[in-house]
């Protein structure tokens, strides 16, 4: 194998939506990073476009992949692992035993379990399996708002300094923290906490509807910035500029598709 940036990612794939696991290859092929997906799921579109068809894909099956990807190296080299989107506690038993063998790597967990609008959709074993198994051992959580608050067993922050303090009470020492769809003032972003130093980067709110994937898209960006040296604080920095970008390019809503056509990895 060659010396060339690596990210394992273990995350749904979706065929005609650009969300979870599906973007990552595109994202990373901007930044000249390689992706290993894992795919949890195999769907033919997000479920809030209607019934997905496909399901989760096979604990059993996905253990083989795993062994394959091992054979061939990668665990022992990739810079990173982003953990997203899982429909069993099985496959969060397995992403836990995933990152053991990857000490080396970032963990990046993006707690895929619900929002504002639809509260917890997922089930509610998967979400405390994630709380108990893949918290402790992330280096990087990006949830948005109403996960965070969830992952504490709270409500949605009244204000941004509840937020702050939320931010503060979710955090490990060592860990990175964004929480995205954070509203400060006129604009909507991601709050970032690391060494205990909160940092806010916002933009103006657009109006719906919006695409799916904008979490999944800022995740993704983050850590490629970090595995490629920057700070978590400037990671989320451009991560926040490049899913603004993203959403300005979106003309077509009724896709339900970020329009990433003209991704690039120089946000600034």
């Amino acid at each position: 194998m060659n010396a060339r940036q690596t990210v394992v990612v273990l995350s749904s794939y979706t065929a005609a939506s650009r969300v979870g696991g599906t973007l990552a290859p595109i994202v990373f092929a901007s930044f000249g990073i390689e992706t290993i997906l894992l795919p949890t799921t195999l769907l033919g579109r997000h479920p809030g476009r209607g019934a997905p068809g496909g399901g989760a894909i096979d604990p059993d099956h996905l253990k083989g992949m795993v062994a394959a990807v091992r054979d061939e190296g990668y665990l022992a080299t990739a810079d990173a692992l982003l953990i997203g989107y899982m429909p069993t506690p099985h496959h969060v038993e397995l992403a836990a035993n995933l990152a053991g063998e990857m000490p080396n790597a970032r963990i990046l967990v993006d707690p895929i379990l619900g929002d504002e609008d639809s509260g917890l959709y997922q089930k509610e074993t998967v979400a405390s399996a994630i709380r108990d198994h893949l918290l402790p051992i992330a280096t990087d959580l990006v949830p948005n708002l109403y996960e965070a608050a969830w992952l504490l067993g709270r409500s949605i922050p009244a204000s941004f300094q509840a937020t702050i303090d939320m931010a503060n009470d979710l955090i490990a020492p060592g860990q990175s923290l964004s929480i995205t769809s954070v509203r400060h003032g006129n604009e909507i972003g991601a709050l970032t906490l690391s060494e205990r130093i909160a940092d806010f980067v916002g933009k103006p709110e657009l109006p719906a509807p919006l695409p799916n994937g904008t979490g999944d898209y800022y995740a993704l960006h983050r850590l490629a910035h970090q595995v490629q040296g920057r700070t978590p604080r400037d990671a989320s920095r451009q991560a926040v500029i490049a899913t603004h970008k993203a959403l300005l390019n979106s003309r077509s809503p009724n896709t339900g598709n970020l329009s990433i056509t003209e991704i690039q990895n120089n946000e600034d």
